[in-house]
């Protein structure tokens, strides 16, 4: 989940959003969504990462990007990082608009699903 707010003092007027997937995710079946708060608006959504998605965001509000794949490495660390970006013009801090996040990724264990399959 990647969420996108403008603290002011000027309005996001046209924010470009980015995400870097994992190279564990499967991008053939990444899609993701943008959910808007009240007065904001974006990219419905697509297939794929969110690179290039457009928001504009008015002070004190936010959108909300939900990306999902199916996960196609081997995590050894059990965790996976995505990082995400969000620019606009006029930005007076550009030192926040950029964050990477870490992601506990269970998969199915040995031993998972081995009752209730079938066997009595």
């Amino acid at each position: 989940m990647i969420v996108v707010s403008a603290s002011g003092p000027a309005n996001a007027g046209d924010v470009l959003v980015s995400d870097v997937l994992s190279p564990l995710l499967d991008m053939s079946s990444a899609h993701w969504v943008c959910i808007p708060a009240a007065t904001a608006s974006c990219d419905a959504g697509s297939s794929g990462a969110p690179n290039g998605a457009h928001a504009s965001i008015p002070t004190g509000s936010s959108v909300t990007f939900v990306v999902s794949a199916n996960v196609v490495g081997d995590p050894n660390s059990e965790s996976i990082t995505s990082t995400a970006s969000a620019i606009t013009i006029g930005d007076t801090n550009p030192a926040n608009d950029s964050m990477s996040l870490q992601t506990q990724a269970v998969i199915f264990r040995d031993g998972f699903g081995s009752e209730g399959a079938g066997e009595n």
